[in-house]
């Protein structure tokens, strides 16, 4: 399972691979499992908020798996925006860091909203692999 902090780099090094290869199914399944991992941590940690928000990163990339939503540079974004808001409030939590906690919430609560967002439209220019194909494999 690793630790927060290497589910983290490795859930950014998931996601960098991504961006250089949307086709890569291999990839999103091991982010899927990251986030998954982290949504457990935070649950074990009553964390709520980071709980929520590790879902939604998993929703949507069930919707990138699936085919329903499109692998664009703005849902992988959205991706690394949620891996790193994530870190923060694994570190508050961990360190109970007191004056923050308000705009880590209300940095969850945006991102969770536009990460919902982006699963809702599912649509976007496609981000193409090196081979031209995209995350579903087709060319385009």
């Amino acid at each position: 399972m690793g630790t927060p902090s290497e589910q983290f780099q490795a859930i950014e090094q998931g996601l960098s691979a991504l961006h250089s290869a949307p086709g890569d199914l291999g990839g999103l399944k091991a982010l899927f499992r990251g986030l998954h991992t982290l949504s457990g941590v935070a649950g074990f940690q009553e964390l709520d908020q980071a709980k929520v928000l590790a879902s939604a990163g998993e929703k949507l990339l069930d919707g990138l798996r699936e085919g329903r939503v499109r692998a664009t540079s703005q849902a992988i974004e959205l991706l690394f925006q949620t891996a790193e808001l994530l870190g923060i409030m694994v570190t508050q939590a961990g360190f109970r860091m007191r004056g923050q906690e308000a705009w880590v919430e209300s940095a969850a609560s945006g991102l969770i909203t536009r990460l919902n967002g982006r699963l809702e439209a599912g649509h976007g220019p496609d981000l193409k692999a090196a081979d031209g194909h995209n995350l579903n494999g087709e060319r385009r």
